[in-house]
């Protein structure tokens, strides 16, 4: 057991020794479906005067993934338990709370708070440390996924409903499919608050989340009210085992 301890601790200080030379180190792509994957789920709440810097790790994360044509997706949920400290987050939803608390439960994890990061649904980031993110971001993406989709599209219905139709394999008993719709680019000047007088920028702002069991293919439609602009929108789909909270597969579409 000591040993499989130090040889995992060796492994993983390696893996953050690449990063340091060379930015975030991803695999090479391969033409299969269950491709290696990385989601990093960020709660967060423009009211909290110590996101900024969790987003900001984040939102670098993404960028560098996508330069590299990685799959490394990221989600901000805005929690609305700080809206009563001073600023109502116009993001926030008590449905990311309670999504919060279920993997609070789930992990074992003894209160909920803010900014928190979650890996792949399996482990959390403590004090939003970047070393241990991204060490946590390179091992996910060299474990092969068990399940994937085969098919995840997204288009404009009649010009004004979000649509997205899917397609999945792979070992999804006890899972559900997870739909997020995310604005891309969001900017807000806060009037209140911690971060009173502060123009923030937010990305990958969950705006609508859908869940479903984990059919094999389907199609799924967004409320269309309130949507960013279709140049502004992505859907990021996951699976994910209810029980347990892991995630086993993960994509993204454009509009």
């Amino acid at each position: 057991m000591r040993m499989g301890m130090k040889n995992a601790t060796i492994c993983a200080m390696m893996l953050f020794g690449g990063l340091l030379f060379s930015g975030l180190k991803l695999p090479d792509k391969k033409a299969t479906v269950f491709e290696p994957f990385c989601l990093v789920e960020l709660f967060t709440s423009q009211g909290c005067g110590s996101c900024i810097s969790a987003e900001e790790m984040a939102y670098n994360l993404k960028n560098d993934a996508e330069k590299r044509d990685g799959n490394v997706f990221v989600l901000s949920y805005h929690i609305d338990y700080w809206n009563p400290l001073g600023w109502e987050d116009p993001f926030s939803d008590k449905k990311y709370d309670a999504y919060q608390r279920k993997y609070a439960y789930a992990l074992g994890i003894r209160t909920v708070y803010s900014p928190q990061i979650i890996v792949n649904g399996l482990r959390e980031v403590p004090n939003i440390d970047k070393k241990l993110l991204h060490i946590a971001v390179n091992q996910s993406l060299y474990i092969k996924p068990s399940a994937g989709f085969y098919e995840l599209s997204a288009t404009m219905e009649n010009g004004k409903t979000p649509k997205v139709k899917y397609e999945i394999s792979g070992d999804t008993a006890g899972c559900k499919i997870n739909f997020a719709l995310v604005s891309k680019m969001e900017i807000t000047k806060v009037k209140a608050g911690e971060n009173k007088g502060s123009k923030l920028k937010n990305e990958n702002v969950v705006r609508q989340l859908i869940s479903v069991d984990a059919r094999s293919k389907g199609e799924i439609s967004f409320n269309e009210n309130a949507l960013p602009e279709p140049g502004n929108m992505a859907i990021i789909a996951y699976i994910q085992n209810t029980k347990e909270m892991r995630i086993l597969g993960a994509a993204k579409a454009s509009f």
